[in-house]
C-alpha cells in the first residue's frame, strides 16, 4: 500500500511539474513580447526605451515570478531525483518571494510596521538558509 502511495505522489508530482513548465515557458514569452513592444515603441516625444515606472514594475514583477516559477521548478526536479524536498530550495523560494515583494511595493502607502514586519521575516529567512549551508557544509566532512 505505501508503494501505491509514494508512485501516487510522484504521479502527482510530476503533472505539477509538467503544469510549472508549461507556466514558466507561457511568463517567459511574454516577458519576451513586453520588452520587444517596449524596444520598438516610441512614446509621443519621439523617444523609444524608456520605461515608465509602471512598466519597469510589471517587467520586475514577470522576472520574479518566472524566476520563483523556476525555483519551485527545480525543487520539484530535486525531489523526483531524491523523493524527499529540500528545505534549502523552499526557503530560497520564501527569499526570491519577499525580494519580489519588496522591490514592488508601493513605499508611500505602506505602514512602517509593515516594512519591520518584512525586514524580520527577511533576516529570518536569510538566517535560515545560512544555518542549512552551514549545515550542509558541516554533512560534507
Amino acid at each position: 500500500m505505501l508503494k501505491i502511495f509514494k508512485q501516487f505522489e510522484k504521479w502527482v508530482i510530476t503533472i505539477l511539474g509538467l503544469i510549472l513548465g508549461v507556466f514558466i515557458v507561457f511568463n517567459l514569452f511574454e516577458l519576451i513580447v513586453l520588452i520587444i513592444k517596449e524596444l520598438t515603441s516610441i512614446d509621443s516625444s519621439g523617444v523609444g526605451l524608456l520605461l515608465n515606472p509602471n512598466e519597469i514594475k510589471l517587467f520586475l514583477d514577470l522576472f520574479f515570478i518566472i524566476l520563483i516559477a523556476f525555483e519551485l521548478f527545480e525543487t520539484i526536479r530535486v525531489y523526483l531525483k531524491d523523493s524527499v524536498f529540500h528545505a534549502e530550495y523552499i526557503v530560497l523560494v520564501g527569499i526570491i518571494a519577499l525580494a519580489r515583494k519588496i522591490v514592488l511595493l508601493d513605499y508611500d502607502k505602506i505602514e512602517s510596521l509593515s516594512i519591520i514586519g518584512i525586514g524580520v521575516l527577511l533576516i529570518a529567512l536569510s538566517g535560515s538558509y545560512y544555518l542549512l549551508k552551514k549545515g550542509e557544509r558541516l554533512d560534507e566532512r
